[in-house]
């Protein structure tokens, strides 16, 4: 009797174990699919934004998640990839700034603010302008990353220089009517600047740095915009 007892419950246990198991297993079930639909829900949300996310770790290296704009416009990043490198490319200078401004945000030493303004802000590659924004990521009062946010501002930089074009066009045709024979005279100096910027043989260049400030001074008084703003880069 005392053996059957014994048999018995040890039936009742796994009956009850049983019952357990099924029920973790419904609900291990019920939670997989819950997470994958969110996941999915996640994905259709960056798939269709028209801003560039991915996001950055301590050390500067991309993660596998980004949106769908962000792969369109530098390619599908491969984890542990420096971002500076996606984004810059070639350009050293631009990647060598991402990287040392990165440092100074990660450090946390500067206030956020100051640190977040030093970030080189936008970029051209192959013909496209991007601007650029980075949201700092806290865990437990910690720096841990950062959130990588762009845009693809081609169609509005284009739009601006077409209106800036189009305002130096009615400047100049304006300054031409009051004074043509002004006019001729500045586009008489301006291409002798030009010249001695390209014939000058001063090996410091300070002779070819002042005709070119001149250049941008007598440029920027008779309205001639892009002439002054070529000549300052």
């Amino acid at each position: 009797d005392a053996v059957n007892g014994m048999l018995t419950g040890i039936q009742e246990r796994e009956r009850e174990l049983e019952g357990y198991r099924k029920n973790l297993e419904k609900l291990v079930d019920a939670r997989t699919r819950e997470l994958t639909h969110r996941n999915d829900e996640m994905r259709l949300v960056l798939d269709n934004i028209d801003q560039g996310l991915a996001t950055i770790d301590r050390e500067g290296r991309l993660k596998a998640e980004c949106s769908r704009s962000f792969v369109e416009a530098f390619g599908a990043p491969t984890p542990g990839t420096p971002f500076f490198g996606v984004l810059a490319r070639e350009d050293e200078k631009l990647g060598e700034a991402l990287a040392i401004a990165y440092e100074q945000l990660i450090a946390d030493v500067l206030p956020i603010e100051l640190a977040l303004d030093q970030m080189p802000n936008h970029l051209q590659l192959d013909g496209r302008y991007f601007s650029l924004a980075f949201k700092p990521i806290r865990t437990d009062q910690e720096l841990a990353g950062a959130l990588l946010v762009t845009r693809d501002e081609t169609l509005a930089q284009k739009t601006r220089q077409l209106e800036a074009e189009q305002r130096e066009r009615a400047q100049i045709f304006e300054r031409i009517l009051r004074d043509p024979d002004g006019f001729r005279e500045f586009v008489r100096e301006a291409q002798r600047l030009l010249e001695q910027v390209g014939s000058s043989l001063d090996d410091t260049g300070v002779e070819r740095m002042r005709a070119m400030h001149t250049l941008k001074g007598v440029a920027g008084v008779h309205d001639a915009t892009s002439l002054a703003q070529a000549a300052h880069h």
